[in-house]
């Protein structure tokens, strides 16, 4: 049984099972990363001897492929199909916030405790982000901003007055009239927040739980006679911007004290 054929100079070093839809990661000598999918790749028969690299990317004559990573897809994290990028804690830069979102990333490629990683020699190696910052706990995010990102699925900071919690016996926000515009309330388990510590409606105010026992839910519920007065003050939380109980909201705070200031 014979799978392929080489020139008298070649010799096989590597083989990968994939599937059409996988894909591959190159990795160059000049910390270029190119991505190809299987499919993209030219079918060849047993005989046949394989093509030049250089004729399926454009790679300069002196560049050279040294590493290789496949993966399934991507975009599936859960699947581990990720790469870790980390900086020295001896880095000059090793407090600087790396920015989010699509570009590109050029690094030192390196194995480490069983899996590839670049390392960053400065904060320029992150190429083409978006540097700003917003929605961290640095720069929250208003809440009218917040409702625009309603459904995003984004988790991010989110700053506003406190201006009250949703009445006893409603299970859908329909109305400003299942908010309780006051302190202190009848419930301790939810939250409203908004751009102004006047504002009575629901529509532009963001609802959130007070989880049981956290952290939060002691701070900041105006069940207390005492918290009363926290009524029209800021607060800045952490969450993923989703619909709670029918009305605008902010889930996935556990409550604890690195979610809320």
């Amino acid at each position: 049984m014979k799978g392929a054929s080489k020139r008298d100079e070649d010799f096989i070093e590597h083989i990968y099972v994939a599937n059409m839809h996988s894909t591959l990661l190159l990795f160059t000598e000049s910390a270029k990363c190119f991505w190809l999918k299987v499919y993209e790749i030219p079918e060849g028969s047993r005989a046949s001897k394989g093509r030049a690299i250089q004729n399926i990317l454009n790679l300069t004559a002196e560049d050279r492929i040294k590493a290789y990573l496949n993966v399934r897809n991507l975009k599936d994290e859960d699947s581990g199909n990720t790469i870790i990028v980390r900086n020295s804690n001896y880095a000059n830069f090793k407090s600087d916030i790396l920015p989010l979102g699509v570009g590109s990333v050029v690094g030192i490629l390196s194995y480490y405790s069983g899996a590839w990683q670049l390392l960053l020699r400065d904060v320029d190696d992150c190429i083409g982000f978006d540097t700003s910052i917003k929605g961290s706990k640095a720069d929250p995010y208003t809440v009218a901003e917040a409702i625009e990102k309603q459904g995003s699925e984004k988790t991010a900071w989110v700053s506003g007055y406190i201006v009250g919690a949703v009445a006893p016996e409603v299970t859908e926000i329909k109305s400003s009239a299942d908010i309780e515009f006051t302190a202190p309330t009848t419930l301790a388990n939810t939250l409203v927040i908004a751009d102004a510590a006047d504002v009575k409606d629901v529509t532009k105010c963001i609802v959130l739980s007070l989880p049981q026992g956290s952290q939060l839910r002691s701070a900041a519920n105006l069940q207390d006679e005492a918290h009363k007065a926290l009524l029209g003050t800021k607060i800045a939380l952490k969450g993923k911007f989703a619909s709670y109980m029918g009305a605008n909201g902010l889930i996935g705070n556990s409550g604890g004290y690195d979610e809320f200031v």
